[in-house]
């Protein structure tokens, strides 16, 4: 059975909500003759960067084989910029173009980037790259000078845009919910769709009093549980209190999610009331845990305790 998130991934630009300006920019640059072969799209996790790159590859000629998706985070070195400089150097096999989508490029060594700076400087013709990042601070910046979209961020959908889809899904998978639920799960969604369809695929079998339950304890995760560990590790509590409430999240949470929350939550304290261990705090938790998961989480709270 398919997951709803896969389900309901839109594989064309109408099918995209929100960012109604970038969609229209990116239109606009793939109609040109002399459109660019290299974009990047920027943005938080799971805002649609990857979808937003697969309908590109297809606007852009390219199908099957001649698509290639390559994560970064585990494919980062030297290596894999060979590869690529020799996949380019073929002709497509399936459609008029070929397209490159580096995911999670800002992992990528300074080797490849260097290696890489050279097949960005003249790719053949019929060859596009889509870069996809979170972090595109750490993109060195000659890589992100021969980039399209450079200006531009794939943003998180607005609280009424979510609301359209949660109801739209609940109403094509013929379920019925309350109004409250709904909104419970598009506020903690942060107008991450893929984050609001996760949450509905794990939820959308339960109903009444099971369902309310459920709901209040993924809130209670999601919410006070992120914020009780940072007043925590402010008010310099013991670490036998900080894995109290770690041990509170559970083992099957979204890392990303929490550190973003936190970093979100510090934000405001800093511009409130600025000061060392605020700031501190803030670079413990400033790379993320896709990669280190629940053992990243902890480390940055046990730094953050320790300063």
């Amino acid at each position: 059975m398919t997951d709803l998130a896969n389900k309901y991934r839109p594989t064309n630009f109408s099918e995209v909500r929100g960012n109604s300006s970038l969609k229209s920019i990116i239109l606009r640059s793939l109609k040109k003759e002399d459109k660019p072969q290299c974009y990047i799209l920027q943005g938080t996790r799971g805002c649609g960067k990857t979808t937003l790159a697969r309908i590109m590859a297809e606007k852009l000629g390219a199908k099957g084989r001649d698509l290639k998706e390559l994560n970064i985070a585990s494919l980062r070195g030297i290596d894999t910029a060979r590869s690529i400089e020799e996949l380019v150097s073929y002709m497509p096999m399936d459609g008029g173009s070929k397209v490159i989508v580096l995911n999670e490029v800002h992992k990528a060594t300074n080797e490849f980037f260097n290696a890489m700076l050279e097949i960005l400087e003249e790719p053949p013709p019929n060859v596009y790259f889509i870069l996809c990042t979170t972090e595109p601070h750490k993109v060195l910046p000659t890589i992100m000078s021969r980039c399209a979209l450079r200006k531009f961020y794939v943003k998180p959908l607005k609280r009424r845009e979510m609301q359209e889809l949660v109801e739209e899904v609940l109403s094509e998978e013929d379920m019925e919910w309350k109004e409250k639920h709904i909104k419970q799960l598009v506020k903690m969604s942060e107008g991450i769709p893929r984050e609001a369809l996760i949450l509905l695929d794990s939820l959308i079998t339960l109903s009444g009093k099971r369902l309310t339950k459920a709901m209040d304890e993924i809130v209670r995760a999601s919410d006070d549980l992120p914020i009780d560990l940072i007043r925590a590790i402010n008010n310099k509590e013991s670490w036998a209190t900080i894995k109290v409430i770690l041990k509170g999240l559970g083992e099957d949470i979204d890392v990303e999610q929490i550190r973003w929350k936190i970093l979100k939550y510090m934000r405001k304290v800093l511009l409130d009331k600025p000061n060392a261990q605020t700031a501190f705090t803030i670079e413990c938790f400033e790379d993320s845990f896709v990669e280190s998961g629940l053992a990243g989480l902890y480390l940055a709270c046990y730094k953050a305790l320790n300063l």
